[in-house]
Order: structure tokens, then sequence, then C-alpha cells
């Protein structure tokens, strides 16, 4: 049945002419004695039978023709390979859609890290240590919270101790606590904090401060932010969480040293003028060699990303 698949003759096409001659000359010579036997037999009715010979010589010759045009002139089926090769301009043309899809994708993606690691260069870069210093509002903290002592003091001095609440004194009642060892606990109801008159437990913040730590928390969590620059910078937010620790332990050593450190604090003449601040500003970490390093990090990053 191959040999009469219209598709056979256009790539197997001399070997089908010579597959249908010898069919021919075998079918002439199984039929030929029958055939003229036939004939000698039939002679007499041949004039009679013609048209009907006429009509099956007519049928023979219109197959032969019908199977000529349908092998000239119908296309063979795709096959797996010829499918894959015909439909291999879409597939170029989907790949290259999807490629320059996944590129404009990755040209967005840098242009939103470039924005956030540039806008952390910017937040820590072009600062000495004052600048960093004045970015988390550190020196407004320290006397911020000289002056909320001075008036908890008043407070102490009235009988009024339990009526003062620290988060009152905060910019948006933001508090830090400092679990100071003996002076806190957990049990059913929760955290309670054991703070005597003359323990500083309690630091009040600023908005600036607040909103500064915040910026930094968004940096750590953001995708954006290489984790080569992720580390240093947490580094950074380390130094920085030790201030409010290293000022309440400050606090609450000169409080209990003496209360006039708070009373005359800005008392030029005193013993105790300036003794806070200055200590503070001695002891304090410095900022400015971990934010470098932050700095040297994200210089390297845009090297790599280059």
């Amino acid at each position: 049945m191959a040999l009469l698949e219209p598709h056979f003759f256009e790539s197997h096409l001399v070997l089908t002419i010579l597959i249908y001659v010898l069919l021919i000359c075998l079918t002439v010579w199984g039929f030929w004695p029958a055939g003229v036997a036939a004939i000698r037999i039939e002679r007499g009715k041949l004039k009679r039978m013609w048209p009907q010979y006429l009509m099956v010589v007519s049928g023979v010759l219109f197959f032969m023709g019908l199977v000529g045009f349908l092998q000239i002139n119908v296309r063979p089926p795709k096959l797996h390979g010829s499918s894959e090769a015909a439909s291999s301009p879409p597939n170029r043309q989907e790949n290259e859609s999807r490629s320059t899809g996944q590129i404009e994708t990755g040209r967005l993606v840098s242009q939103a890290q470039f924005a956030k690691v540039s806008e952390l260069e910017s937040f820590l870069g072009g600062k000495d240590e004052n600048g960093l210093r004045q970015a988390f509002d550190i020196p407004n903290i320290l006397q911020k919270n000289i002056n909320t002592q001075l008036v908890r003091i008043g407070f102490i001095k009235a009988g009024k101790e339990r009526q003062f609440i620290y988060s009152n004194y905060s910019d948006n009642g933001s508090v830090i606590v400092w679990a100071k060892e003996g002076h806190f606990s957990v049990g059913p109801s929760g955290v309670h904090i054991d703070a005597g008159p003359k323990d500083v437990l309690f630091l009040v913040t600023t908005s600036r401060f607040q909103e500064a730590q915040a910026k930094i928390v968004a940096f750590l969590n953001s995708a954006l932010v290489p984790d080569s620059v992720k580390q240093p910078l947490s580094a950074f937010n380390d130094v920085v969480n030790k201030i409010p620790e290293l000022m309440m332990t400050i606090l609450d050593s000169r409080m209990h040293q003496d209360e006039n450190f708070f009373i005359y604090n800005m008392e030029m003449g005193t013993q105790f003028y300036g003794v806070i601040v200055s200590e503070f500003a001695t002891r304090t970490p410095h900022l400015k060699p971990a934010a470098d390093i932050v700095l040297t990090a994200i210089s390297a990053s845009w090297n790599i990303s280059k």
C-alpha cells in the first residue's frame, strides 16, 4: 500500500517506476497463457463485447492517472522532524521575545537595585563622625534624656514618682528599655521592670533617631541590597545599637553618684558642668570606621555589577 501513497514518488521516483514496470511484466507473464486462450474463445464475442472491454481499459487508465495526479500535486504530511523545522522560526522569534523580556526585566531590577544602594550610599556617605552622629540624632537624644531625668527628679522629690511616664517625653512614645541585670523579670503578666529612684533603665528617643534606625532595618531587609553590602551594614547597625545602652549606662551611673550631674549639667563653673556629655563623647564607639566599610562594599558591588 505504501506504493500508492501520494508522497512516495517525491522521494523515490525512479524506484517506484521500476516497481510498477516489474509488476506489469509479472502480471502479463502470469496471465498470458490464459489470456491467449480466452482471446481465442472469445474472439467471436469480442465484436459483440468491445464496449465492456473499453470501459475496463478506461477505468484502469483513469485509476493510473488519478494515482499520478495525487503523487505530483499532493504534498506529503509533515513529519516530526520537519514539523520542528517548520516551527523553528516562530520558536526563534518566541525565544528572542522571551530573551528581550528577560533583558528588560533584568534592566529594571538593576535600576531598582542601583536606586536602593545609591540611597544607602547617600545616607552614609559624605559624613564625618559628627555628621553620622547627627544623622542618628545622638547628641540631641543625650540632652533630651538628661532633661527627662531632671523632670523625673522633680516628680520624685514631689512624691509623685509613679505618675512619671517616660513615653510622655519621647517622640511618638518610643522608649528603649535597658535590661539591666537584677532589675527585670518575666512572669505570667509579661516583663516586669524593677526600677528604683536612682535607676535609669529607660531611654527616650527622637523621631530622627527612629527614622534613621528604620532606614537601616529597611536596607537590611531589602532584596535589592547585595549580601556583600548587608554584612558590613549589619555590623554598622550593631555599633549604632550599642550607643543607647552606653548612654543609659552613663546616665544610670551618674544618677547613682549624684543627681547634681543632671541638675547642674549646664551650669558653668560647677564640677558637674558637662561631665555627662564629655564622658559620653569619649566612650561612644565611632560610627565612621564601620560606615566606611559599608561604603567600600558598595563600591565593590558597583564594580561587580559593571
